[in-house]
């Protein structure tokens, strides 16, 4: 992958978040990808992938992807961001609670 491969990955990415479109999303990742997440377990390939996705979309209905800084290292990659919305929804089997909140990832 190019440096400009990745930077137009990070793109597509960003613009997913934006969209709110947990396919978009879930499309970044290999489809037989694996994403170890702290309220999402371990999940194998895009279908799961997008299944928390769409989860995190429905529990905080106002949730914003806020990027900031992007590190490559020949063809690795990390991008700093931050998560807030308010908890409108079904989260895991919480009940929503309408409290804000922020994660940085």
């Amino acid at each position: 992958m190019t440096r400009d491969d990745t930077l137009a990955l990070v793109a597509r990415r960003n613009a997913a978040w934006l969209a709110r479109d947990p396919a978009a999303l879930a499309a970044t990742h290999a489809p037989n990808g694996v994403v170890v997440s702290p309220t999402g377990g371990v999940l194998e390939g895009r279908a799961e992938i997008e299944r928390v996705y769409r989860l995190w979309f429905s529990a905080f209905s106002d949730l914003v992807w806020q990027p900031a800084e992007l590190l490559i290292d020949g063809d690795r990659i990390a991008q700093t961001a931050r998560l807030t919305g308010t908890h409108t929804g079904d989260f895991f089997g919480m009940a929503a609670t309408g409290r804000q909140v922020q994660v940085e990832v």
